[in-house]
């Protein structure tokens, strides 16, 4: 296997690379906003899905040009977003595309300070946290809990070890200037530094199986009484409270299958 294919090992790259990295990559970015990409499509689907009615403040880490932080906020007029991006070709480019919007505040960060605005109620790291370098994530966990309340919410998407482990052993070409593994460890780990608690993780089938992983951490883990049920559920959980009762319920034919096999 060719090493000049290989990406530079994280701990010798410097923000400015990273950052020119990304300036290049921006636009297959563009391109990418206009002829979709499944990817982040399915990315998005989860996020949208887990951003809580009731927040207000929302920061992605890796805005890119724009397109998931405006996909984030679509059709949720009272949600307030700041984009940053370590690439300023990537910011420039989402105040171009963005800007008109009050919604969107985009600017460039290289991620080692807490970003101006904060505390924010959700944090987005789509397709992010792999490209942080191992020995920077401790730093980044710090600066991200001041980015964040007690009661946020974060929510990552990154390639999964299956599929980055297949890229570095048949497709080195495919990993960018950082690209770490990521798996349950640390996401356990994030959570534990930000003194939060993973509350979701599934495994996500984009082009092949399993070659994502998403996640949810919250800050603070609900514990209350759930709501009571109303309307017609409350009245057929009702009915059914009383069919068990008789000797038609549940508990009485259960009863009675366990008698008898006892009693052989």
């Amino acid at each position: 296997m060719s090493q000049q294919n290989e990406p530079t090992p994280a701990a010798e790259v410097t923000k400015l690379q990273i950052a020119e990295f990304y300036n290049d990559f921006s636009t297959r970015l563009v391109d990418g906003f206009i002829q979709g990409n499944p990817r982040l499509t399915h990315a998005l689907d989860f996020a949208t899905a887990h951003v809580p009615q009731e927040a207000e403040k929302l920061l992605e880490i890796g805005c890119g040009v724009g397109e998931t932080t405006s996909r984030l906020c679509a059709g949720r007029p009272s949600l307030q977003a700041v984009g940053v991006d370590i690439s300023p070709q990537n910011v420039h480019t989402a105040q171009q595309l963005f800007a008109t919007s009050e919604q969107f505040q985009f600017a460039v960060s290289d991620l080692t300070s807490p970003v101006v605005g904060g505390p924010f109620d959700v944090v987005t790291l789509l397709d992010v946290y792999e490209h942080i370098p191992a020995a920077e994530r401790k730093q980044f966990h710090a600066n991200l809990r001041q980015s964040m309340s007690d009661r946020s919410r974060l929510i990552l998407t990154c390639p999964s070890y299956l599929h980055q482990n297949y890229l570095r052993e048949h497709q080195p070409s495919g990993l960018q200037i950082v690209d770490e593994t990521i798996g349950p460890r640390e996401f356990l780990q994030l959570a534990d530094d930000l003194g939060g608690h993973l509350v979701h993780l599934q495994y996500e089938s984009v082009w092949r199986t399993n070659d994502y992983i998403y996640a949810v951490i919250d800050t603070q883990m609900q514990y209350q009484w759930k709501p009571k049920v109303r309307g017609l559920d409350r009245l057929s959980s009702k009915f059914n409270k009383l069919i068990d009762k008789t000797p038609l319920g549940g508990p009485a034919r259960r009863a009675r299958f366990v008698k008898r096999r006892l009693a052989a």
